[in-house]
């Protein structure tokens, strides 16, 4: 989990180069963050943009000679549209692979973090049933996330919130039985907004979210720069930025617990494989 080394070198840009020619008239990266936010990867407090996201495409900019100023929108979808007019330059934590906004194309891999299911306290309900079947599960709009979790967990009752926080006072509502998203979120803003009633139950058993700053697809030589510097960035140095805003989810003891019960009830049951006969070798 964290941040994920890409290389261990890189050459600087090269003087002359078109990349370098690109970043010469474009000094200024606009960088779009929104009101809601999703920390510890980007929020906004009194007016100042923090977490990984930010902290890491500073140290970025740095490197390439050129600032970051922050374009500031209402929330997630009216920032993704501002990025498709062209209007800003980045758009920070954003998702690769099917779905995805076609007017952004994904830099390398910053950071992966493991999708967690998320519940009231005692409800053991999604651990005795490992499909969610017949369960109630929130997830955020116009995130990625939406349909792999349709596709993983097929038998439950799908639905969706503005955003995180309002996914967790669904369940925390009883409006909702489970959220599933990013467990480093869940986390966080089960502490900063005081959700008592809920808990990280377990891990979701899908693949880690991987996230990635997105360019307009017109700026091919920004994401070249960016993969570049990030593949320039020391390994300490990552492993310390990720230290600062990544803490390791603590898992409901019980949940885990339910869970391995129900798995081993599972894999203690024989498998019946059907083949045909004639299907040598």
């Amino acid at each position: 989990c964290g941040l994920i080394p890409v290389r261990t070198w890189a050459a600087p840009v090269p003087a002359g180069s078109a990349v370098a020619a690109y970043l010469n008239t474009h000094p200024v990266l606009r960088v779009g963050v929104y009101d809601s936010g999703w920390p510890p990867f980007e929020s906004v407090r009194q007016g100042h943009v923090r977490g990984l996201g930010p902290d890491l495409l500073e140290h970025l900019a740095r490197s390439l000679g050129v600032r970051v100023q922050y374009v500031f929108h209402p929330g997630w979808t009216e920032l993704l549209d501002a990025a498709c007019r062209g209007e800003i330059d980045v758009v920070m934590n954003i998702a690769a692979g099917a779905g995805s906004p076609r007017c952004l194309v994904p830099t390398a891999a910053y950071a992966s973090a493991p999708l967690a299911l998320v519940g009231r306290v005692g409800d053991l309900r999604s651990s005795e049933r490992p499909d969610l079947a017949g369960l109630r599960v929130v997830t955020e709009s116009d995130f990625l996330t939406g349909p792999r979790i349709g596709q993983r967990f097929p038998d439950a009752q799908l639905t969706t919130a503005a955003d995180t926080t309002a996914a967790l006072r669904q369940v925390a509502a009883g409006t909702a039985d489970v959220f599933v998203g990013n467990a480093y979120v869940a986390d966080t803003l089960l502490a900063e907004k005081g959700f008592t009633g809920l808990e990280l139950l377990r891990p979701s058993g899908m693949a880690e979210e991987t996230l990635h700053f997105g360019v307009p697809s017109r700026a091919a030589l920004l994401r070249e720069a960016l993969d570049d510097a990030l593949a320039d960035l020391p390994l300490q140095q990552r492993s310390a930025l990720s230290a600062r805003w990544l803490r390791v989810p603590v898992w409901s003891g019980p949940a885990r617990g339910v869970l391995d019960a129900a798995e081993r009830r599972v894999l203690s049951t024989p498998l019946r494989i059907g083949y045909p006969p004639n299907a040598a070798p």
